[in-house]
């Protein structure tokens, strides 16, 4: 199986507050300020892998985003997480 997983699942700290939520990166010792959605595809990671379609889904459920719209938006917020090193792709041999 694939999909995407915390780059350090056990360091990656969340904090939402009212229309964001930071991040704390472990592996580069950095907080990023990130938007609620964001937050909530972190997450689901959190709770482990997710496949594209489960961000996806995750994405439609806590947004006004349409299944286009969402998918649009976790493609680009995943190019994103991975540049910051917060999410990695995952195979069968990354499973935590």
């Amino acid at each position: 199986m694939s999909g995407w997983v915390l780059a350090d699942a056990s360091g990656t700290r969340l904090h939402f507050f009212d229309d964001g939520c930071a991040v704390f990166n472990p592996q580069r010792w950095e907080t990023h300020v990130v938007d609620l959605l964001v937050g909530t595809m972190l997450e689901a990671l959190g709770a482990g892998p997710c496949s594209l379609q489960d961000l996806i889904d995750t994405a439609v459920e806590a947004s006004d985003l349409d299944a286009a719209g969402a998918e649009r938006f976790v493609a680009d917020a995943l190019v994103q997480l991975t540049d910051l090193r917060l999410v990695a792709a995952a195979t069968d041999h990354a499973h935590r």
